[in-house]
């Protein structure tokens, strides 16, 4: 007879030490049902470029064939439209399976075992990478004054002395350093033999603050960049890094020791149609940044505290309503946004920026909410 207790056991026995003490990072939920407005995850409100549904149809080819061989594992195709638009060479480009996977990789690659620090209210995956990677990642207080808990303390992480990860525009509080802090950053960090990692997922919203272009010329600078914003292929999964050759081969190498082939076949192609169609990414990011200043104005009427965004999204809070009673209020209307528990910033909401009447029927919602909690 079998012993049924051991249905009961610790379903974790089997778990590595590294297993039990992840924090895995959790990502914005994904209704399956339809009619919701859905502006939680950083989605784009608008199609891709319409070559991609072309490029996607040659790619897998009229019976399928092409699915049988493996895809480019460098992407060399898409690399070479990369280095010509960022003025680089194909050496200095890396493809990967989203930019969360070059993250991943980077903190292997270059900060397993090692200090590094980031803003305090920054990206949330990155402790969670150098937990997996064993990095000693500490996090920097943000800075006092305008936007105080919002700001990035540019000398509080240069006092660390440490190699820095930072994402500019920072997510979730939607402000840039500008370009040139930055690249004063990497100078400073150039003369310790110090990395500078910026995350760049929303710099074509705010191109002035990007330093993608022509960083290869720097040894000590990485820049990581997506499709799944601007480009509006999250669903493909493709992100990209720039810097050194030095430092893509050391990408590569890590790449390599998991897996060959990380970016099917049908993901290039559509990311290669995508990244040749300028006009496309123009016309998205125009609209998505007059929806934004619009949604924005409406808040600040309704009493909402938010800053001047450089990204998709808007970061919000009201000082009389809690964040959760918002959120919840939201969600009771089939409107998904994203908020953080974490302290100091619990009562901001995370608002993608939708179409023009997603936006208006969110403040619309607000309105209401608003209403009935303080009346």
């Amino acid at each position: 007879m079998n012993d049924m207790s051991d249905t009961r056991a610790d379903t974790t026995k089997y778990y590595s030490p590294l297993a039990r003490m992840l924090s895995p990072y959790v990502a914005g939920e994904q209704p399956q049902s339809g009619g919701w407005i859905k502006l939680n995850t950083n989605e784009s409100p608008y199609p891709p470029s319409p070559r991609v549904i072309e490029a996607v149809r040659g790619a897998v080819g009229e019976d399928a064939a092409a699915l049988r061989l493996y895809p480019d594992p460098d992407a060399d195709a898409l690399r070479d439209a990369l280095s010509k638009r960022h003025g680089v060479n194909r050496e200095n480009v890396f493809i990967s399976n989203g930019s969360d996977e070059t993250l991943a990789f980077m903190f292997a690659a270059f900060f397993a075992g090692l200090d590094c620090v980031t803003p305090a209210v920054g990206y949330s995956f990155y402790p969670t990478y150098a937990l997996l990677f064993g990095a000693k990642l500490r996090l920097i207080p943000m800075a006092d004054g305008f936007n105080a808990g919002l700001n990035v303390d540019v000398g509080g992480l240069l006092n660390a002395n440490a190699p820095i990860i930072i994402a500019n525009p920072n997510a979730p509080t939607t402000i840039a350093l500008s370009r040139e802090t930055i690249l004063d950053m990497r100078e400073t960090l150039a003369k310790r033999s110090q990395l500078l990692v910026v995350d760049e997922a929303y710099a074509p919203f705010h191109e002035d603050c990007a330093v993608a272009d022509g960083c290869a010329r720097y040894d000590n600078l990485l820049v990581v960049r997506t499709f799944s914003k601007a480009y509006a292929l999250a669903g493909m999964r493709v992100g990209y890094a720039i810097g050194h050759s030095d430092l893509i081969d050391a990408l590569c190498r890590v790449r390599d020791s998991f897996n060959s082939y990380p970016v099917d076949r049908v993901a290039q192609a559509a990311a290669l149609a995508a990244a040749e169609d300028v006009e496309t990414l123009s016309r998205t990011v125009a609209a998505i940044s007059d929806t934004k200043i619009t949604s924005r104005q409406a808040l600040l009427s309704l009493g909402f505290e938010c800053a001047h965004s450089h990204t998709n999204f808007l970061f919000a809070r009201h000082p009389r309503v809690k964040g959760r009673i918002l959120y919840d209020g939201l969600a009771a209307r089939r409107i998904l946004v994203r908020r953080f528990d974490k302290p100091g910033i619990e009562d901001y909401l995370r608002i993608t920026i939708g179409t023009p009447d997603e936006m208006k029927r969110v403040i619309q919602a607000l309105t209401d909410i608003l209403k009935e909690t303080l009346s």
